[in-house]
């Protein structure tokens, strides 16, 4: 029989040890990776545009100037418009509102100054509702004329610029948020001499958000 001497069996132990050791790295070993997601992101483009000689074409961005209408009398009426607001963009635009305007700057002693004081101006929105009817210069602030349009889709109201009370336009007599009613307006006073030789130029311009 052959003994081990104590030097061989100290060594044959830290090997052993050793070996232990190793298997215990293996065994708790775990394997990592990592990964990475994207989404892309685009702004929209709104686009509003405006017309008055049919849905959606011959239409153009920002202003509209309305059709002519004169030499008129002391009562007249420019007839019941209609104007479509269009979008062109992609994304829905919300909020829709039109500011009236005279399209000038007139002095405080002309015929164009008194005309532009004495005309009326109604104007009735997609769900036959009137939302304005009064005096033109009193339209100064923004008149909401629709909510929501997708694109693709447009909306469209109704403005006619008159003097007197035998004037017939699609508000009648009824006042701001009233159900339509063509008819002559009632209340509206004629033009005066003040107003002779005067020239206005109306003007709408729609805003939105998006």
């Amino acid at each position: 029989m052959k003994f081990l001497s104590l030097k061989h069996l100290a060594m044959t132990g830290a090997l052993s040890v050793a070996g232990l050791g190793l298997i215990g790295v293996g065994a708790h070993a775990v394997f990592t990776t990592s990964s990475t997601s994207q989404q892309q992101i685009t702004a929209g483009a709104p686009s509003v545009v405006l017309t008055a000689t049919g849905p959606c074409s011959a239409a153009v961005a920002g202003t509209l100037n309305l059709p002519a209408t004169g030499p008129t009398n002391s009562t007249f009426t420019s007839g019941d418009q209609t104007v479509y607001v269009c979008n062109n963009g992609n994304i829905p635009v919300t909020g829709v509102s039109a500011t009236f305007g005279e399209g000038g700057s007139y002095s405080g002693s002309g015929a164009d100054y008194w005309l532009e004081h004495e005309a009326y101006l109604c104007v009735v929105n997609s769900a036959n509702v009137v939302v304005y009817n009064g005096l033109l210069d009193g339209a100064a602030s923004a008149i909401a004329v629709t909510g929501t349009i997708l694109p693709g889709n447009y909306s469209q109201y109704t403005v006619n610029v008159f003097a007197g009370s035998t004037a017939t336009t699609a508000c009648g007599s009824v006042g701001n948020g009233g159900a339509a009613s063509s008819g002559p307006n009632g209340y509206a006073n004629t033009l005066d001499n003040s107003a002779v030789n005067g020239v206005i130029y109306p003007t709408v311009t729609v805003t939105y958000n998006a």
